[in-house]
């Protein structure tokens, strides 16, 4: 792995960087607290999500950034033979994260998602996070991260880190399916079967199949015989069956007819019954013929007087109605006269509340101004108090460590630093103070204003809300003037109306004692009428009445001569229905016994079928037992290949174990020496991989020695295990190195003997990252990124040193 560049936007305290790594050493230098480290976090981030992130994710992106703005780390590297391009987002208010991986350049994601860029990154460079940090990334502070772990968890971090994990895996897999493959033969021989057994219980079967179609046979013939002679007792049936349909429907045209002659026959009777009355009636009829010609002269003269009485009485209404309607007018009028008088007072108030919202507009406007100016200057004497308290704090923290203290980063003495420090931190809290006291002076001036304005805008409102009443009053009377002017034109129009109405109904000369009589008498006479209404329609049914008695006889003679033709054909027939019953029941018996027979037979069939199937069945599982006896051979076979396979894995990890560990021991050594100057000359490991130092040619645990030794040890043995991961990996993989703040225990002749091995390991690295806040180290580094703070809180990056030509 090769790093070709980092881009950062809003992640920590960078606001926009874009950062470029050559080959090589690459220092990256700057006080303690600077952001250093938060490179080093952004690799990881963006490699391997929040994971990485030594905070919660909502607090990684920068704090002064707008909502808007989003969270981003990029970064260009080679890995292999491949260009990749991962980019790592947070966005929005709730930082909603999201990530891209890019390959060799394609503008298309080869991968989208958190999760699924960081599974491609784990499974691409064969190391989590946790392998990452611990062999990659070497600190002062945790450089005890794999020989402070346990024994057991050291062994298995190592041999994930040296792939050797991977043939553990193989031989896991391998005892699996070994497992699986015993497992599945003691399920299969748990369910197998003699198949001598099942052969014979075949041969049973097939023996009754054989007895079962012998009877078969003999049941067709029967049910054959059966058959025929069923169908002999069908044929006579049929026969006289016709006859006796003939002889039946014969019978009942008959007994239709005799039924038809006498209904016809009581029809005449009750015919003749109503003739009679009908000639009653027309006599009596003839009786009331001079008080019916009456009735209709008196009923006319009715008729006139009560259209007359009509008139008189609509024309009486109208009179009335053309009375209550001059009264409704004449009382409308008043009332709008009375709302007229009322709205005077009023004026024009539409253009008084115009300039009031006019006036109120511009002091709002106004406040709003003052407003925003009072937003800006508080927020200035928040980021203005947030950078005094960081420098108090850190003025503790000076003052509290004296002249006399170490550093607690490099451990080296602070001496005079410390009032020097001292003065500038002061000197840029009393500067603070001053702006923030200027600020402070503005506030009270806009906060004394804008209170000011408000009371003008109270007061404006108060007065506006006085004459918009005013104006609802007089919105509302011209509403009722509207309303009672709709209402008069109506009554106006409907007087003119009724006058119109009345004019046609001029003299109306009507007499009621006249009329009176004349309906007393129409009612004595209107009985008789209702009475002759009966007897007319009695009347006129004479004529119908003598026609139906003449249809009546006719039918009755038609009736009777098909009744006697009807008798001479059913006794042509001769129909003998001993005969025909005793033909009846013969078939009836041939058919039961025919059907007797017929059944059997299919049960019999069905019984042979049922066999056959199983017989079929039977040959199925035959050759299924076989099969299972053919597979067992094969998965014996497969175990005992799997068992030679897991013995071959199992020896070459032994093999290869044994030729890690010296491996590993003579590169640590190797480092050991070359930067103790011979002090320390060579280390060993256990099986769990403990570190053993050599000191005057005996062995003795890591925590025998002192700490500024034991991280020595511990980096040249992070150091070895990224050498021998280079290597392993053919010149590609990794071959890159982070060691951050790792001098701050050793002295200024062990610091030179770490830089001069460092510049030896850039024939075996590509990249070595060294991340320091000592100053004097940057002079002994071809390339140094030198992070500096800026006054707005944000950190820049500055490059000193050329980039190599290869770059």
């Amino acid at each position: 792995m090769r790093i070709n560049s980092i881009e950062l936007e809003n992640f920590r305290r960078y606001k926009e960087e874009i950062i470029e790594f050559p080959t090589g050493l690459i220092g990256i230098v700057g006080r303690n607290g600077v952001g250093k480290s938060t490179l080093v976090e952004a690799l990881a981030w963006c490699l391997y999500g929040s994971d990485a992130a030594r905070t919660k994710q909502d607090e990684i992106k920068r704090s002064q950034a707008k909502e808007r703005e989003k969270c981003r780390v990029i970064i260009e590297l080679t890995f292999e033979s491949d260009a990749l391009k991962i980019e790592r987002i947070l966005s929005g208010k709730n930082c909603t994260p999201s990530a891209n991986l890019y390959l060799n350049g394609n503008p298309n994601p080869h991968v989208s998602g958190t999760t699924a860029v960081t599974d491609y990154i784990t499974h691409r460079t064969k190391m989590d996070y946790v392998a990452f940090i611990t062999s990659l990334f070497a600190r002062q502070k945790d450089l005890d991260g794999l020989t402070g772990m346990t024994g057991s968890t050291r062994r298995k971090t190592i041999l994930r880190l040296l792939r050797i994990d991977q043939i553990e895996d193989a031989i896991k897999m391998i005892k699996e399916d070994s497992k699986q493959n015993e497992l599945q033969i003691q399920q299969i021989e748990k369910y197998i079967k003699d198949v001598s057994t099942l052969e014979e219980e075949l041969q049973n079967m097939q023996t009754q199949a054989q007895i079962k179609q012998k009877s078969i046979t003999i049941n067709q013939e029967k049910v054959s015989t059966l058959k025929k002679s069923l169908e002999e007792h069908e044929h006579r049936f049929t026969i006289l069956e016709e006859k006796y349909t003939k002889h039946q429907e014969i019978n009942t045209k008959i007994e239709g007819l005799k039924g038809l002659i006498q209904g016809r026959k009581q029809e005449k009777i009750t015919l003749t019954k109503k003739l009679d009355e009908s000639l009653e009636a027309q006599k009596v009829l003839n009786k009331l013929k001079p008080k019916l010609d009456k009735f209709k002269k008196i009923s006319k003269t009715k008729t006139e007087l009560d259209s007359l009485k009509l008139k008189f009485t609509e024309k009486s209404s109208l009179e009335t109605q053309l009375e209550n309607c001059k009264n409704k007018i004449s009382d409308i009028q008043i009332k709008i006269s009375e709302f007229h008088e009322s709205i005077k007072p009023h004026g024009d108030l539409d253009s008084k509340i115009n300039l009031m919202n006019e006036e109120l507009r511009k002091l709002e406007d106004e406040w709003d101004n003052q407003n925003q100016q009072k937003n800006q200057i508080d927020s200035k004497i928040f980021e203005k108090t947030s950078r005094k308290n960081e420098l108090n704090a850190e003025l503790i923290e000076i003052q509290e460590l004296g002249d006399k203290s170490e550093c607690p980063k490099c451990k080296r003495p602070l001496g005079d630093t410390v009032e020097k420090l001292v003065g500038i931190i002061t000197q840029n809290i009393q500067s603070i103070t001053n702006e923030i006291g200027s600020f402070t002076k503005e506030q009270k001036t806009i906060l004394k204003h804008t209170d000011s304005i408000e009371k003008q805008i109270t007061l404006k409102k108060q007065e506006k809300e006085g004459i918009e009443h005013q104006n609802q009053i007089k919105n509302n009377l011209l509403t009722k003037i509207e309303e009672n002017t709709k209402v008069l034109k109506s009554c106006q129009n409907e007087e003119k109306t009724i006058q119109d109405n009345l004019f046609n109904f001029k003299e109306v000369n009507y007499n009621k004692t006249k009329h009176d009589e004349i309906i007393s008498e129409f009612q004595k006479l209107e009985k008789i009428y209702q009475n002759s209404i009966a007897l007319n329609e009695h009347v006129k049914q004479i004529d119908k009445l003598n026609s139906q008695i003449d249809s009546v006889d006719k039918n009755i003679d038609m009736s009777t001569k098909q009744l006697h033709s009807k008798n001479t054909e059913l006794f042509t027939i001769s129909f003998d229905e001993t005969e025909y019953q005793k033909v009846k029941n013969k078939k009836h018996e041939a058919n039961i016994e025919h059907q007797t027979h017929r059944e059997d037979l299919i049960k019999e069939e069905q019984e042979l079928l049922q066999i056959q199937n199983q017989i079929q069945q039977q040959e199925n599982m035959i050759k299924e037992e076989k099969q299972k006896q053919e597979e067992i051979k094969k998965i014996y076979s497969t175990l005992q290949e799997l068992t030679t396979l897991k013995k071959l894995m199992i020896d070459f990890k032994s093999d290869l174990m044994i030729r890690i560990k010296p491996q590993l021991a003579a590169k640590t050594s190797s480092l050991l020496k070359q930067i103790t100057n011979s002090r320390y000359t060579s280390v060993d490991f256990d099986d769990d991989f403990t570190l053993k130092i050599n000191d005057d040619g005996i062995n003795h645990n890591i925590k025998r020695f002192s700490g500024g030794e034991t991280d020595l040890v511990n980096l040249c043995l992070r150091i070895a295990i990224s050498e021998e991961l280079s290597q392993r990996s053919g010149g590609s993989g990794t071959q890159i190195i982070i060691l951050d703040e790792i001098f701050g225990s050793q002295d200024e002749g062990r610091k030179a003997s770490i830089l001069q091995a460092l510049h030896e390991l850039t024939t075996k690295f590509r990249q070595i990252l060294l991340i320091t806040h000592v100053e004097d180290v940057k002079d002994a580094l071809p390339y140094v990124l030198n992070i500096t703070e800026n006054p707005d809180n944000t950190v820049s990056v500055e490059e000193e040193g050329n980039l190599p030509l290869s770059h």
